[in-house]
């Protein structure tokens, strides 16, 4: 892991708590006389949180690193309860994702945890980055998770009544929290690889069927054309009717390999922009199918992550492949809503509809329905989100996906802000680098950076994002 990002240690204050000396903690509480069991307690949990949080990072699930962080929080001073809540900027609160114990309410928390004080701790040394607040006359430590300056979170600790653990070692969490933070961002950088690994893959399986399955089905067509004109010159009534089937199951086997193909290559998505991508979607399918009517709302859309936009956009079309094969449906209904913490996207037809236990029962069998309701849902669950389906015989399907929006962005450098500041005023990449005497090349960096912390997929909406975080 690269940790050259990470907060240098304040060298005075750990080695004059290992020394033995009392130095004054961030509550004003005097730490306690280290021994070197106590040393090696605490660099025995540093290491181990590490360790386990880089193996799950690469092999698990997010909630399983979630509770690992807890886990090993909680230990450091005996608390009974324990919680995790990610920061979510754009509405300045926080999201509980994981608690242990039944003590500490996510709801109570984000409503007592003031934002602006964290935000604040965000930015300052691993060493100044715990506070405590009360609650129903519990003693809670908040231990801040930031990165890079930004703030991502926060661990909430029930501190036992009468506890000198949390006074001794008050450092030692403040540096579980920092690497805590690390190991979140760091998940967050593996599944961004992952995801994108997957889009190579899609995209060579796609290019294999297209010059390979969907070129010998539409070379073997063409001569079935050539065949049939030939006979219905000089008929032969026992042959035309076979032909014909044959004619029109490769034709139909042609369609579903487009539609394969359509689905695994990358989407215009980053050409058109997911509004125009979408409505371009929906209008071919509209001038396919004139007996179905096709609408779509789209509550928000400068606040969809980009890095959701793709997900979302193959979640639509896997859903109105289904529907135009399945559903027999003359109205189709597309809603894409930020909620308060969830980006809900819905797809609902008036259809025949159907039993959804007999179907989720049966998915990733051999047949097609069910193979398209499983890739529906596997994708969906590998952009972190959840899926869900709802039907009844006679009275229409909606299928769903959630997706959670507790995001935290990445502080910009006061450099690149200077940069960013000049891209919204119009000023070129040569420009911007004669107005702060740096090369060309630079700005570049600065602005590859920029688009890296802020998820943005151009200069537009990086600067939205940045000044919808005040920075501009």
């Amino acid at each position: 892991m690269d940790t050259s990002d990470a907060p240098s240690a304040s060298p005075a204050r750990f080695s004059d708590l290992y020394k033995g000396d009392k130095v004054a903690s961030s509550s004003n509480h005097p730490v306690q006389h280290a021994t070197l069991p106590e040393m090696l307690y605490s660099l025995s949990s540093l290491t181990t949180l590490c360790e386990i949080g880089l193996m799950s990072a690469a092999t698990s699930a997010i909630s399983e690193l979630y509770q690992h962080i807890l886990t090993h929080l909680r230990r450091v001073i005996s608390a009974d309860d324990a919680c995790l809540l990610l920061y979510h900027p754009p509405q300045r609160r926080f999201i509980a994702v994981a608690s242990q114990g039944e003590k500490l309410s996510g709801v109570l928390l984000d409503s007592a945890i003031d934002s602006a004080v964290m935000e604040q701790q965000a930015g300052r040394g691993p060493g100044e980055t715990l506070s405590t607040i009360q609650i129903d006359s519990q003693c809670v430590a908040l231990v801040t998770l930031s990165y890079n300056h930004a703030l991502i979170g926060v661990v909430a600790l029930a501190v036992p009544a009468g506890s000198d653990l949390y006074h001794e070692r008050e450092l030692l969490l403040m540096y579980l929290g920092n690497i805590a933070a690390l190991l979140l961002r760091n998940y967050d950088l593996q599944s961004e690889a992952q995801k994108e690994l997957l889009e190579q893959e899609r995209s060579r399986i796609a290019r294999d069927i297209h010059d390979g399955a969907a070129q010998q089905i539409a070379h073997v067509l063409y001569r079935l054309e050539f065949i049939q004109q030939v006979l219905e010159k000089q008929p032969q009534p026992q042959v035309l009717p076979d032909l014909k089937k044959v004619y029109h199951t490769l034709q139909n086997c042609l369609n579903e390999l487009r539609h394969s193909i359509s689905s695994l290559l990358p989407l215009p998505v980053e050409e058109q922009g997911f509004i125009a991508a979408l409505k371009a979607l929906i209008d071919e399918y509209t001038l396919q199918h004139t007996n179905m009517r096709i609408t779509y709302e789209i509550d928000a859309p400068h606040l969809l992550p980009s890095r959701l936009e793709a997900p979302i956009y193959r979640f639509i079309q896997e859903a109105l492949n289904n529907v135009l094969k399945h559903a027999h449906a003359t109205n189709v209904n597309i809603r894409v809503r930020v909620l308060t913490d969830t980006l809900l996207v819905e797809v609902e037809d008036n259809g025949i509809g159907f039993q959804p236990e007999q179907v989720i029962s049966r998915i990733g069998g051999r047949d097609s329905l069910h193979l398209g309701l499983s890739g529906m849902r596997e994708r969906v669950r590998d952009a972190g989100g959840d899926w869900e389906l709802q039907s009844h015989p006679g009275q229409g399907t909606t299928v769903k996906s959630r997706f959670p929006l507790a995001h935290a962005v990445s502080r910009l450098t006061q450099r690149e802000l200077e940069v960013l500041l000049l891209v919204t005023e119009g000023l070129s990449n040569r420009q911007i680098a004669q107005h702060l005497t740096i090369s060309s090349e630079t700005v570049k960096t600065h602005l590859h950076h920029i688009m890296q912390k802020l998820q943005a997929k151009d200069r537009t909406q990086a600067a939205v994002l940045a000044a919808r975080q005040g920075w501009l």
